[in-house]
């Protein structure tokens, strides 16, 4: 959010404050107030949601003022109802999908994207779990650790190798 955006969102803030502790100031959070309108869309916000949500938080207000106890909004879903896809007798939403097979939800819409079915996104289930070190497939590990240089007992400080081809050489 733009810096100019956040002042206009504090603007609306601190008129809604003020307009909590002054009845008087409710008039300017009207749609015919083209003060009002300007500064929502400064903001960046709709003009109607800013005064219905205004409208709501004043009549709160008044109410827990008049009984003494305060009244706590009622939260208002957005969008659609999340769909629900059914797997084996389990109806869940991909988010609860996801959180089922511990995955993340960008993982599992992966899967969606490269054209498997929920089914198939599903039955692949988990995680991979790389597998402890040492149990490389293919790799035999039982045999002994090396030590020294391969030569033993039998290493010489000199090479003394004869050869069949030069019998005449002798070695000193």
């Amino acid at each position: 959010m733009a810096d100019a955006t956040r002042l206009w969102v504090k603007v609306i803030l601190q008129a809604t404050q003020d307009a909590l502790q002054d009845k008087r100031e409710r008039d300017w959070f009207r749609l015919s107030n083209p003060d009002f309108v300007e500064v929502c869309n400064l903001a960046g916000l709709d003009p109607d949601d800013v005064a219905e949500r205004a409208t709501d938080a004043f009549s709160r207000a008044d109410k827990a003022e008049s009984t003494g106890v305060k009244i706590a909004r009622q939260s208002k879903r957005t969008g659609p109802k999340p769909k629900l896809h059914t797997i084996d007798g389990q109806s869940k939403t991909y988010r609860e999908w996801a959180d089922h097979l511990g995955i993340g939800l960008a993982t599992l819409m992966a899967r969606l994207k490269d054209g498997r079915t929920v089914a198939d996104a599903v039955a692949m289930g988990g995680p991979r779990r790389r597998t402890p070190a040492g149990d490389d497939r293919g790799v035999v590990a039982n045999f002994p650790g090396a030590s020294g240089t391969g030569g033993g007992s039998v290493a010489q400080e000199r090479a003394q190798i004869e050869f069949s081809a030069n019998p005449e050489k002798v070695v000193p």
